[in-house]
């Protein structure tokens, strides 16, 4: 029997990002968390850090705790050729495999990369950085996981050039 569940997550650097994240990831996981409390188990979401060691912090957990259902959850990197094959997807892009004791419902992927979340709401960026903001500078699509992970960056900080919160 399940006692808890525990998703290890890529991501985290700095403890404001952390606090923030998490707090988004609650909101993410609200239904989820209700549904664990109805049924006595605990419910945990855990920022690792990067995407090496969220998977290897979640290898290392699923062969240590058999109580605990543990989930993998990390950016895809590169275009997911297969729905549902997220455990062939990285072993394909970064030669990782399915440890013993996983299966396909402990493995979960997000997008590219997180900073396409940013270019879904540009109305919202500019918001945030105000006048100096150049949002023609942005790729022009509705779907964010269509923009090249190569052109993120570069695009974020074409648009922030002339203002004082300049991407770097």
């Amino acid at each position: 029997m399940v006692r808890s569940i525990v998703v290890y997550i890529e991501g985290g650097s700095n403890h404001t990002a952390d606090v923030e994240f998490r707090q988004a990831f609650r909101e993410f996981f609200k239904d989820v968390i209700e549904l664990a409390k109805q049924r006595s188990v605990q419910f945990k979401a855990t920022l690792v850090g990067s995407r090496e060691d969220t998977y290897r912090k979640f290898c290392f957990e699923i062969g240590r705790d058999r109580q605990t259902f543990h989930v993998l959850l990390v950016d895809s990197e590169t275009e997911v050729k297969e729905f549902g094959k997220c455990w062939d997807h990285l072993k394909e892009a970064d030669g990782w495999n399915c440890p013993a004791g996983a299966d396909a419902t402990q493995c979960h992927l997000m997008v590219m990369a997180m900073e396409a979340w940013y270019f879904a709401d540009p109305e919202a960026l500019a918001a945030h950085y105000g006048q100096g903001f150049k949002q023609n500078a942005l790729p022009r699509t509705q779907i964010v996981e269509e923009i090249p992970k190569s052109k993120h960056l570069d695009s974020l900080k074409a648009a922030t050039k002339n203002d004082k919160e300049t991407l770097r």
